[in-house]
Order: structure tokens, then sequence, then C-alpha cells
């Protein structure tokens, strides 16, 4: 049974309409990025082990990934859920929170309810 402060976030809408660039500038990493064009690098926000710019942001695709000590990757969920230290599904619900989206009522099979 569904209680009344169930939240309800549509994975993909979600990783459509906000970018990882506006993710990371909700960190203050945007001006961290260097490069052109859609790839561009930083020092890895998650485990901030070296100066090399190992922490690679593709902004066509919308993903991210490490090729330093963490090895981790993925979309603007997983980037948050590792910032945080929480699920995937409380970083859904953290995302649409600062981006406020107007998301159909639907529960397709990427929706979560928490």
């Amino acid at each position: 049974m569904r209680k009344n402060n169930d939240v309800f976030v549509d994975y993909n809408l979600l990783k459509t309409c906000v970018s990882i660039v506006m993710v990371l500038d909700h960190y203050g990493w945007v001006r961290e990025l260097k490069g052109t064009g859609n790839t561009v690098r930083s020092i890895c926000p998650i485990h901030n082990g070296s100066n090399d710019k190992q922490f690679v942001v593709n902004i066509r695709n919308n993903t991210w990934c490490c090729f330093g000590d963490c090895r981790k990757g993925g979309s603007i969920l997983e980037l948050v859920a590792e910032l945080e230290k929480i699920e995937i599904r409380e970083a859904a619900v953290r995302i649409a929170s600062w981006f406020p989206l107007s998301l159909p009522h639907s529960s397709a099979r990427s929706s979560i309810v928490m």
C-alpha cells in the first residue's frame, strides 16, 4: 500500500532533463573541469587522491568515469549517490529536489517509490 509521502521519480526523465554539468555545478565543480568539446577532465571529487585529471566527464552522454583510485563511473544518479554516500533512489529524489521538473504521473519501469 502506498503512503501519502511516497515520492515517484522517473530515472530516465531525470537523466534526460538534468545534465551532469548541472549536478557538478551544484557541488561547485564546474570550474574544476578542464578541456574542450564533449569530454572534460578534473581531479576526482570522490576520492580526491591525486592531482591527475582522472575524472572524465562525457557531456554528450551525460556520464562520468574515474580512471584513478576509485575506478567508478555512471550517470548523475551514481555520481550523487557516491558523493553523498546514499542509495541510488535517494540520489534520484535529491536531484529532483535540486532541479524541480514537471514529471508525468506514470509508474514506468524506471520509476521508483520511496
